[in-house]
């Protein structure tokens, strides 16, 4: 794993909030008579490389502590709404019981795989951003969102990566955006960057009027390519509509 502050530190938490707080505040007041931002990025590309979780101490007790009953319950009441690619790795663990078991750290709850630990990586990022937004929404609430580094086949320069760790483990990508929107309220849309052509092989994109299963968050694409047959070229389908 890379060397990086591991979110499970309250005092990082703490210091995050209080250096955007400090931002917020001076954009409200520099931008109170020109209106030129509009909206405000929290993080980039947030998530863990190196690694599919956080391996330190505190996490791992984390990980080892029963799963909070809002995550069960939420799997539970959406299933069919769920991304395919998270059913496919909570399925086994589901129907073994005739459901989850609760009372179990994430690993006796879900099984042992990066998914897994990525599904962790992703509740604790959402509530950690949810703090972050919250506060600095407080000096100046604009519309606030976060982009999301996509995995895919291909390891570029620009982005890509087929596993959590590789692409970083536990940002709003399509199989976890269902926790992102139930745990970070406080951002208003999520924000795909499609630098390789990855957006409609992962989902984004598409008509909810047609599948009312589809996510409901505004889509916008903050990074996008222009070359041949890659990024924008290749979405059509999801501009202007909601995921």
């Amino acid at each position: 794993m890379e060397d990086v502050f591991s979110l499970f530190r309250n005092e990082i938490l703490t210091a995050d909030c209080n250096a955007f707080r400090g931002l917020m505040r001076h954009v409200a007041e520099v931008n109170e008579d020109r209106d030129t931002v509009i909206m405000v990025q929290v993080e980039n590309e947030v998530g863990l490389r190196g690694d599919s979780r956080d391996r330190s101490d505190i996490a791992h007790t984390t990980f080892k502590a029963p799963v909070p009953d809002c995550i069960v319950d939420k799997l539970e009441k959406d299933w069919d709404c769920l991304n395919e690619d998270i059913r496919k790795v909570l399925s086994p663990a589901r129907y073994k019981n005739g459901g989850f078991v609760r009372g179990e750290g994430w690993e006796g709850a879900f099984g042992s795989s990066q998914q897994v630990d990525e599904l962790f990586m992703a509740y604790h990022y959402a509530q950690y951003l949810n703090a972050v937004a919250a506060a600095g929404k407080a000096e100046y609430a604009v519309p606030m969102f976060s982009n999301c580094w996509l995995p895919s086949c291909e390891v570029t320069a620009a982005g890509g990566g087929n596993s959590p760790g590789i692409y970083p483990s536990g940002g709003p990508i399509p199989s976890v955006l269902d926790i992102w929107q139930l745990f970070c309220p406080e951002l208003d849309f999520f924000s795909p960057d499609g630098l390789g052509g990855y957006i409609p092989i992962l989902g984004w994109g598409g008509d909810v009027d047609q599948n009312p299963c589809m996510h409901t968050t505004p889509y916008t694409g903050s990074e996008i390519q222009r070359e041949h047959n890659t990024g924008i070229r290749k979405c059509p389908g999801g501009l202007g509509k909601k995921l």
